[in-house]
């Protein structure tokens, strides 16, 4: 393993597996999502899509030609704005794929702190009762308030 770990599979096991080998591969896939903050506007939401993409296509040429970057504003996550952010580098060198990522994070935090984009992390938010858009109502139970 890269750690340098031997790993030993009897013969049995390995007949009625699928085996990878990942020194075949012509590209190493990165699939991530990147989170902003709730509050982020629409357009922002926009903005950051198109920053993520214009940065991907400055560094085409290091991308397989037969799979395009994508990036997607993908969803409403439990504490985030998703945008998904799928690439695939090529040649398959596990640490020039790692450089090439370091390259494109930078490129995005600097982008989106530029332009007042915040990153998300996981965070609750606590509404109180009664706060302008919730009106709290009173029930009489029994005679009593509650």
């Amino acid at each position: 393993t890269l750690d340098g770990h031997l790993v030993t599979v009897p013969n049995a096991e390995m007949v009625n597996k699928p085996v990878r080998n990942i020194s075949k591969r012509k590209y190493i896939l990165r699939d991530t999502t990147l989170t902003i903050t709730y509050d982020t506007s629409p357009d922002k939401v926009a903005r950051a899509v198109e920053i993520i993409k214009a940065i991907l296509k400055e560094h085409a040429a290091e991308l397989d030609p037969m799979h395009p970057a994508r990036v997607y504003f993908d969803g409403f996550g439990d504490w985030a704005l998703n945008i998904r952010m799928l690439y695939w580098f090529q040649p398959p060198d596990r640490w020039k794929a790692h450089e090439f990522g370091e390259k494109i994070n930078f490129g995005i935090l600097q982008q989106f702190n530029d332009e007042g984009i915040d990153f998300a992390f996981p965070s609750q938010t606590v509404y109180v009762a009664n706060d302008d858009k919730r009106q709290m109502a009173l029930k009489m139970i029994g005679g009593a308030e509650k």
